[in-house]
């Protein structure tokens, strides 16, 4: 289906080159025999004319020719229009063809559960772009910080489909950090189903939550509720501790 697509957009380019490439012959002759112009002058006026330019430095003086001129400007936008349209549309499906080549030459993946502040913070901690990670979250597109080097999914991290998208077979390591506890328990679950082998790694919100994960297979839980008592009693203990995090 990849590959009708992309000759079909293809093919729609090159015909909207042909459409343009007539429209800027036709343009340039009409132009030079009802205005008396060089083709020259003509061909000039044809661009500027059809890219809706208008510098104003070559009019048309005779009736036919203005005439003319109008006809030649709204075919002109809607050409153009048409073309940039369908160049978007072949980079946009470029770009995510190019996506999906990386995704599908991938082993040992490290897959990332959620986009999150507590996620960016890990991918500051480890060189990503020696690693070959992916990103799965439910956002509407790809966020704008988020590395080139790293392959992002839009979609539940909790559904099948999605994990299998993300290569989850070839998935070594899935580090899981949602807005919610009910979200990384369903994700955990799906991803102990279909590859019990992957090292899972996941973040909660509420201590009463760890038990859940461990007794389906997760290897590590981070809870941010134990967590932030073990920090405060160190910090109390150790004023060393408390020097660092403030240099962090």
């Amino acid at each position: 289906m990849r590959q009708t697509f992309g000759k079909i957009v293809k093919k729609d380019i090159f015909k909207a080159l042909v459409y343009l490439t007539i429209a800027i012959i036709t343009a340039t002759i009409g132009f030079s025999r009802l205005e008396n112009r060089s083709l020259a002058e003509s061909f000039y006026w044809a661009i500027v004319t059809l890219t809706t330019v208008g510098y104003g430095d070559i009019t048309p003086v005779t009736f036919a020719g203005r005439i003319f001129s109008l006809i030649i400007m709204f075919l002109g936008i809607g050409t153009l229009a048409i073309f940039a349209g369908m160049f978007a549309t072949y980079l946009i499906d470029l770009k995510a063809t190019n996506y999906k080549r990386r995704l599908r030459k991938m082993k040992n993946i490290v897959l990332l559960c959620g986009y999150n502040e507590k996620i960016k913070n890990f991918l500051k901690e480890i060189d990503a772009e020696s690693k070959d990670i992916v990103c799965i979250a439910p956002l509407p597109k790809r966020p704008d910080d988020l590395d080139e080097s790293i392959i992002f999914i839009s979609g539940h991290p909790y559904e099948d489909q999605t994990l299998i998208k993300a290569k989850i077979f070839d998935t070594t390591e899935a580090i899981v950090s949602l807005d919610s506890d009910q979200d990384v328990i369903l994700t955990a679950l799906s991803i102990q189903a279909l590859n019990k082998k992957t090292v899972t790694i996941c973040n909660v919100l509420k201590e009463e939550n760890t038990k859940h994960l461990y007794r389906i297979g997760v290897d590590k839980v981070v809870c941010d509720e134990t967590m932030g008592g073990q920090m405060f009693a160190s910090l109390y203990r150790d004023e060393a501790s408390f020097e660092i995090l403030k240099r962090a």
